[in-house]
């Protein structure tokens, strides 16, 4: 997700936007083709787990 080129196509798909939090970003919020905004975070708790 480093590689600007593979980074923007993750964040360009609907499917791959939430992956934006595992970005520098501990947070993201991005709008959906169809308009809707979302918030995303992700769970370090769980992630501390595996």
């Amino acid at each position: 997700m480093c590689q600007v080129a593979y980074a923007t196509r993750l964040l360009m798909a609907d499917d791959t936007k939430y992956v934006a939090v595992m970005m520098p970003c501990s947070v993201a919020i991005y709008e959906k083709s169809g308009g809707n905004t979302y918030v995303a975070s992700m769970n370090v708790g769980m992630m501390g787990k595996w």
